[in-house]
């Protein structure tokens, strides 16, 4: 990784000067030697000054998917003039080929945009010791590797809160005189647990009895499952539910459509549907923007984890 310029050796050579007549100077062989050797090493030096720290981000999933992440990253290394590279997949296979191609291609720096992309990060990153990494909602034990995790249990809790109150609003159409909400997953994953807690806490703050019903689609991507728990899910007297389960998502909302309950969404479901009562917002654009301009300026240290709740995201950019 580059962190610095070498020295520029500048050699001159002396000239012997008469009152009319100028001898030759001769030159050994390995003064020639060092001369070129010295020329050589000032336009290698040169490139090095020319050429942009580079910095790449893996994502999982389409450009547009990761359109906010991918905006708030380019920002910070335009800003920092930076050379920006933005790669997505949707399988594993191609997530590990474009870690590889990054560390090949010599990056300075790469980010794993999902903690899907965590695994792979531990393989190249202890093969490319030089190569600075970060990703997202993992936590990877190398030296060249920082972890960061997004706080979000706050907003989780105060989602918990907004879900018991409305249970509890019989006078709206779709709210049953019971105290049942719904959450629904994708993947049953730690981070996806730690936000679950957070929203039963909010929860059981306002109704400490509040009965919870707790599923996962086991995918991001199936938005019949969906579908089919979410109605599972009203059956058994839920008004309101929860969806953080990626595409999924789609599912939980046309069942709310058909049937008459409620959902509480996050990026997927923004829209003006009248069965979305909150949409949980991810501000990926400012995470993306943290984290590249963090690293790129060496504010992220190697070996450790870091963990970003609102408040500091907000500290952080209006700083900038």
């Amino acid at each position: 990784m580059r962190k610095g310029i070498g020295a520029i050796l500048l050699l001159g050579a002396c000239l012997g000067l008469a009152a009319c007549t100028r001898e030759p100077v001769e030159t050994t062989t390995a003064e020639s030697s060092a001369i070129e050797s010295s020329m050589a090493e000032s336009e290698t030096t040169t490139k090095a000054v020319e050429e942009p720290i580079r910095v790449a981000i893996v994502c999982k999933g389409t450009a547009d998917e990761n359109h906010a992440f991918d905006s708030g990253a380019r920002m910070a290394a335009g800003e920092l003039e930076a050379e920006f590279q933005a790669m997505y997949g949707e399988e594993e296979d191609v997530w590990e080929e474009q870690v590889l191609q990054a560390c090949e291609d010599g990056y300075d720096y790469i980010v794993g945009a999902a903690s899907e992309i965590a695994d792979y990060i531990v393989k190249y990153g202890e093969e490319y010791p030089e190569i600075r990494f970060a990703v997202l909602d993992a936590e990877v034990p190398l030296e060249n590797v920082t972890s960061v995790f997004i706080s979000r249990e706050e907003v989780y809790f105060q989602a918990g809160t907004e879900a018991a109150r409305f249970t509890k609003q019989t006078e709206t159409p779709g709210i049953n005189e019971e105290t049942v909400i719904g959450w629904i997953g994708g993947m049953n994953i730690p981070v996806v647990q730690d936000l679950f807690q957070a929203f039963a806490n909010g929860a059981r703050s306002v109704e400490p009895e509040i009965q919870i019903l707790e599923q996962y689609t086991g995918s991001w991507e199936n938005a019949d499952e969906g579908q089919k728990i979410a109605l599972s899910q009203f059956e058994q007297g839920a008004d309101v539910i929860l969806s953080l389960a990626g595409e999924c998502g789609a599912g939980v909302l046309a069942a709310a459509e058909d049937c008459g309950f409620y959902v509480i969404g996050t990026d997927e479901m923004v829209g003006d549907s009248e069965a979305v009562v909150m949409t949980i917002e991810s501000d990926m654009e400012r995470i993306g923007y943290f984290v590249v301009r963090k690293l790129l300026q060496e504010e992220l240290e190697g070996g450790t984890v870091v963990e970003l709740s609102p408040q500091v995201l907000d500290k952080a950019y209006k700083a900038y």
